[in-house]
């Protein structure tokens, strides 16, 4: 019998940008959505720089801690941070002289740099709301953990700091942990936080790294990790992506439209953002770069030169 074949339902959101979102059409959202659009209940920790808490397109996109009284200085639910409704910023690095937050760990996890913004906005930008850009799980709730500070001309995270993120996210309900950034260097700490999260039943998703070099940074690295390489819009590897044995999947990466920091959107031109590890005396580069994760989707991008549009 000959049968006649139907195409599959598509999903498009009314987004003025969503047509620029080149990265969405080869990974076939469209399709996917009619599927999947995430889920309020799943939480994506995103262990980056913060978050612009004010962003038009996260109003209705942010956890929130049930189990917490905004404002009123009370560790209300016991779980050791106080007035942590909306996440927590585990930035402190005094030993450093750094600018703008970055002494003190508290309940505001205020992005200072865009990068944590523009991830967020990856995973879980309002879609149908007629303003910016369509997320790629757009029903899912961001958990905004800032572990990323700026010092010098970059910005720059430490490795204790990047390792309470990830228990915090692990004890506070996060499904999904985003981690954009990575090291040659596989940090202990790090790496027993990962091995936390993960007996808890996280799904860990990490940036393979930008160098274009064999193997996948630290902690996409790890066996429980998902390490992401990067893809350029005619579908072939990044030039600046790592690649081999190590890479679990490979998703777009480059000119990367998406939210940022007093801007509705901007686009992230391929490049590198820089961050370390101060632990040690030697300041040794962890290189920031970009997986945003959600819900069995999966996004890279890489960024220094920001070109706003």
């Amino acid at each position: 019998m000959n049968r006649l074949n139907r195409p599959c339902a598509e999903i498009v959101p009314n987004d003025p940008n969503y047509g620029a979102q080149w990265n969405l059409a080869l990974m076939n959202m469209p399709k996917a959505w009619h599927i999947e659009q995430g889920n309020p209940e799943v939480t994506v920790a995103v262990v980056d720089g913060g978050i612009d808490m004010q962003h038009p397109e996260f109003r209705s996109q942010l956890w929130r801690n049930v189990g917490e009284i905004p404002g009123n200085d009370i560790d209300d639910d016991g779980n050791g941070y106080i007035d942590d409704f909306n996440g927590w910023d585990f930035s402190d690095a005094p030993t450093l002289p750094g600018n703008g937050d970055w002494t003190v760990r508290d309940n505001e996890p205020e992005d200072e740099i865009g990068h944590g913004t523009h991830v967020s906005g990856i995973i879980a930008a309002e879609a149908n709301n007629r303003i910016g850009i369509a997320g790629i799980a757009w029903r899912c709730r961001l958990m905004p953990l800032r572990a990323h500070f700026k010092y010098g001309g970059g910005g720059y995270l430490q490795n204790d700091d990047v390792a309470a993120a990830i228990v915090y996210a692990a004890d506070n309900g996060a499904q999904v942990i985003n981690m954009s950034w990575g090291d040659t260097v596989n940090a202990f700490i790090v790496e027993d936080a990962v091995a936390y999260a993960y007996a808890r039943g996280c799904v860990m998703v990490a940036a393979a790294g930008n160098e274009g070099a064999v193997g996948s940074w630290y902690p996409a690295g790890l066996k429980t990790v998902i390490s992401v390489a990067a893809l350029s819009e005619e579908r072939q590897l990044n030039s600046d992506s790592n690649f081999g044995a190590t890479i679990d999947i490979a998703a777009p990466g480059d000119e990367i439209l998406s939210t940022y920091l007093n801007e509705l959107i901007v686009q992230i031109d391929t490049a590198r953002m820089f961050s370390q590890d101060a632990e040690s005396s030697n300041i040794e580069k962890i290189e920031i770069f970009g997986s945003a994760g959600g819900i069995g989707f999966t996004k890279y991008w890489n960024c220094e030169n920001e070109t706003e549009i």
